[in-house]
């Protein structure tokens, strides 16, 4: 078997037009329109023999290609109207896996996986004609104008290597249960970082000037993540027993050593209750982790920055986060075309890697904050009259919290003592309405409008704000309005159902993005219409 599929897009980005930023009006661009053309690239292959060596066995080999690129952009890390960034990423993805039948209800595989990602950045924080007074003569001398604009760029490139292998046993005659499922599997994982470049076009520490048009490390900043890598192994064990016709049990661990930080472990268990044909329960326990990355625990070039614009600097001694999520929900059928669902959920974090949001002015560091804690709820139905004719609609609302009293060292610095451990800046309610139907399907009209697709989807999303938790996070005030959204699709199959003409119409009402500013904040447009029109060829 061969598949293969590719899709190529470009698009000049919104176009709105921006009035306010936080640039010194004597350099500022505003008002000026938005420009960021983005470019999008996908490609994949699948290749697939069965029955190579023994009855039943698959021998795969899957790769994919993506590359993403845009100029320009909105802001730069300062919130300053600057579009002259050139932002470009690039991965690679190989796999190689083979699975094979064994006795007694046995089945072996393993995979061979190969990634390299690449990413070269060029960013821009200030435009063109910024000027910064470094003598305090308020005289505009040479190493105090940028005429390009202040500039950072950095690139580096990233490998993984991977092979996973697992057995499967599924009781080929269970006795006295319906059935048990068991894998048992295990991983070994080596990723490194052989190439980072650091360059940018000023000097020297806070009080920077100029330094030329080259793009080289003035500040011989430490490249600490250069050559840096990580060696993972994993164990995992996973069991599902179903003893009873409306009981299916699952239970899991999963042990994973890193050699930068040590070892984790992380139970998962289930319980899928069938009450009634039309009725079912679910309860679940999981537990996880994320393991700091290079940038998080070496980088000290403040490749990244907060929205206010201090440099972000890794920190070696960040813990992995964890999280723990308690979930239960029902779904029901009391009629055949009708579902409802509806699902309930506490999770806890510990040791959460964030960005210290207390006030700084040598910088931020990514540190681990005690926690949190979050809730909340979603709920949905769908009519089903067939698999291309349908409405469904959903709802999901949450809350969440920090835990404790506040950061390392609150009781001898006031300033990393929570004033509001409640977090504001995501939306805590979303509304989705979808219906999809082919009107003409039972007409007589010709073969190929009898396939017409059309989709509609409605998107409400709550307004958000600034968090409050320091006092430098409740002086930065900012609210974003609730807004809505309104999608249109259309598919049109041609020559037997092997090509497809699309058009996607979205239609936004009130969304604006709140930015951050000096003063208050400036509630930035976006497009309200966009449409895209495409082709597509499938086998």
């Amino acid at each position: 078997m061969l598949q293969a599929f590719g899709s190529y897009r470009e698009t000049t980005g919104p176009k709105v037009l921006v009035t306010r930023d936080n640039a010194d009006p004597r350099f500022s661009l505003v008002p000026a329109e938005t420009s960021a053309p983005l470019r999008l690239a996908v490609a994949q292959l699948d290749v697939k023999r069965q029955s190579l060596l023994v009855s039943g066995d698959a021998l795969e080999l899957w790769g994919a290609f993506l590359y993403r690129r845009r100029q320009g952009s909105y802001f730069g890390p300062n919130n300053v109207y600057a579009p002259d960034s050139d932002l470009e990423r690039q991965s690679l993805h190989l796999r190689l896996s083979y699975e094979a039948p064994l006795h007694y209800g046995l089945t072996t595989s393993h995979r061979f996986s190969f990634d390299r990602r690449a990413m070269d950045n060029l960013i821009q924080d200030q435009p063109p004609g910024f000027y910064h007074e470094v003598d305090g003569n308020f005289t505009r001398e040479p190493g105090e104008v940028f005429p390009d604009g202040q500039f950072r760029a950095f690139s580096f490139t990233t490998y993984r290597v991977s092979q996973q292998s697992q057995v499967e046993w599924k009781l080929p005659r269970p006795m006295g249960v319906l059935g048990n499922d068991l894998i048992v599997g295990g991983m070994l994982e080596y990723a490194w970082l052989p190439s980072f470049e650091y360059g940018q076009n000023f000097c020297c520490g806070t009080a920077f000037t100029y330094a030329g048009p080259t793009l080289q490390n003035w500040d011989q900043l430490p490249l600490t993540q250069l050559h840096k890598d990580r060696l993972i192994a994993a164990a995992y064990l996973h069991d599902q027993l179903q003893p009873w016709r409306w009981l299916w049990l699952t239970v899991g661990l999963r042990m994973d050593w890193y050699s930068d930080f040590g070892t984790t472990w992380n139970p998962r268990a289930a319980a899928v209750i069938r009450a009634h044909k039309k009725l079912s329960f679910k309860l679940l326990y999981g537990r996880a982790f994320r393991a700091p990355s290079f940038r998080d625990l070496y980088d000290q070039t403040g490749v990244s920055e907060t929205a206010g614009g201090l440099i972000i600097r890794g920190n070696t001694e960040l813990r992995p986060e964890t999280v723990n999520t308690f979930e239960a929900g029902f779904e029901t059928s009391p009629w055949k075309l009708l579902t409802l669902r509806a699902n309930a959920y506490y999770i806890r974090t510990s040791d959460v890697i964030d960005v210290d949001a207390t006030f700084t002015i040598t910088g931020a560091r990514v540190v681990n904050y005690p926690g949190l804690q979050i809730w909340g709820g979603e709920a949905e139905a769908q009519l089903h009259i067939d698999e291309r004719n349908y409405l469904a609609g959903n709802l999901s609302y949450f809350e969440s919290m920090e835990t404790g009293p506040g950061l390392p060292g609150y009781q001898t610095d006031a300033e990393r003592r929570y004033l509001d451990p409640w977090l504001h800046d995501l939306p805590r309610l979303r509304l989705n309405l979808i219906a999809a139907a082919t009107p003409l399907s039972r007409l007589h009209v010709p073969a190929a409008l009898r396939e017409l697709q059309l989709g509609a989807a409605y998107h409400y999303i709550a307004g958000l704000g600034n968090n409050s938790r320091f006092t430098f996070e409740a002086l930065a005030v900012f609210r974003q309005p609730a807004f809505h959204e309104l999608t249109l699709n259309l598919v049109q199959p041609l020559a037997r159902a092997h090509l497809d003409i699309f058009l996607t119409l979205k239609l936004a009402f009130g969304r604006t993005v709140a930015v951050p500013l000096t003063a208050g904040w400036y509630d930035l447009p976006t497009s309200a219409t966009n449409l895209f029109i495409g082709l597509r060829a499938h086998d």
